[in-house]
C-alpha cells in the first residue's frame, strides 16, 4: 500500500483542487512531525511532498513588493523573558536570536531575518509582542562625503591571477560581493572570473566565492582557487572562515585577511538554549 502526503503551510490552497491521486492526504506542515512517525511505520513506499516558498526568496520577494508582507510584527519583551528557549523549539527558527542583559542571557527577533510565518508564538509565552500596521523606523545614512577621503589602495600586480577568497553564510550577501568584485573587473578591461560555492547557502549554510582577477582573461585557467593560493580572505562570518576548506586555501605569510568578528548564531543554539 503506497502512501502520499502534501503537507503545505497554506493548506486551505488546494481545497477543491482536484487532479490528485486517489487516496493523497493534504495536511498543514504543523502536523509535520505526526505525519513523519506515521509513514515510517506505513508498509510499501511513502512520499512526503513538502510544498512551502523558501524563507530566503520570501525576504527577497517581499522587498520586491512581489510576495505579500502581512502588516504584523513580533517582538520579545526582554524583562519578561526567561530565555528557555521554547520559542526556538517550537519555530526550528534561527530570527530567534541570543541577547545578553543585565538579567542573563534572553532572546530577541531578528526583524531582519523574520520570516513572518508566526510560528514562534505557537508556546505558551507571555513574552511575545505584536504590533499591527507599524513599520521599522530607519536608520539615518551618512553620505559619502561627509566621511574623509580615502587614499587609494596599491593595486598588486595581476599579470598572473590574483585570488580572492569570500567566505560567509548564505543570505549575508556572499555571492553579492563576489558578484560586485566580478563587474567592477569586468569594467576595468581585466579578466576575471567568479565561482560561488553556495552549499546549504538557503538554511544559513556556509557560502564560499572565489574570485581571480587577472590583466588579461587569458591567464586564468581554472575558475577555483587552488589549495595555498589566495591572496586575500574576505571574512563575512568568523566560523565559516575558520573552517577546513578556507583555511586549506590560503597562503601562510602572504594571505591577509578581513574577518567580521561579529558572533552568529548557529543551528545548534535551537537544540541548546545556551
Amino acid at each position: 500500500m503506497n502512501s502520499v502526503v502534501v503537507l503545505s503551510e497554506e493548506p486551505e490552497k488546494y481545497r477543491g483542487v482536484t487532479g490528485f491521486a486517489p487516496g493523497v492526504e493534504i495536511r498543514s506542515r504543523d502536523d509535520l512531525d505526526a505525519v513523519q512517525r506515521a509513514l515510517r511505520g506505513r508498509p510499501g513506499v511513502t512520499v512526503l511532498v513538502y510544498d512551502q516558498t523558501c524563507a530566503a526568496e520570501k525576504r527577497r520577494r517581499r522587498k520586491r513588493g512581489k510576495y505579500p508582507d502581512p502588516a504584523r510584527r513580533v517582538f520579545i519583551n526582554e524583562l519578561v523573558c526567561e530565555g528557555c528557549g521554547d520559542c526556538s523549539v517550537k519555530s526550528n527558527c534561527l530570527a530567534v536570536v541570543p541577547v545578553e542583559t543585565e538579567f542573563g542571557r534572553k532572546r530577541a527577533i531578528d526583524q531582519s531575518a523574520c520570516n513572518k510565518d508566526f510560528s514562534c508564538l505557537d508556546g505558551l509565552c507571555p513574552s511575545f509582542v505584536t504590533v499591527q500596521g507599524g513599520s521599522l523606523r530607519k536608520g539615518k545614512g551618512r553620505s559619502p562625503r561627509d566621511a574623509a577621503p580615502l587614499p587609494e589602495p596599491q593595486r598588486p600586480p595581476a599579470a598572473q591571477p590574483w585570488d580572492i577568497l569570500v567566505t560567509g553564510v548564505g543570505g549575508t550577501g556572499v555571492v553579492t560581493i563576489g558578484a560586485l568584485l566580478g563587474m567592477a573587473a569586468h569594467l576595468e578591461g581585466r579578466g576575471v572570473s567568479v565561482v560561488d560555492m553556495t552549499g546549504l547557502a538557503q538554511k544559513g549554510g556556509a557560502v564560499l566565492s572565489h574570485v581571480r582577477i587577472a590583466d588579461a582573461p587569458e591567464s586564468i585557467h581554472s575558475a577555483r582557487i587552488a589549495a595555498g593560493e589566495a591572496d586575500a580572505l574576505i571574512g563575512c562570518d568568523l566560523i565559516v572562515s575558520i573552517g577546513e576548506e578556507p583555511l586549506a586555501l590560503l597562503r601562510p605569510g602572504v594571505t591577509r585577511a578581513v574577518i567580521n568578528r561579529t558572533q552568529a548564531i548557529t543551528g545548534e543554539f535551537i537544540r541548546n538554549p545556551d
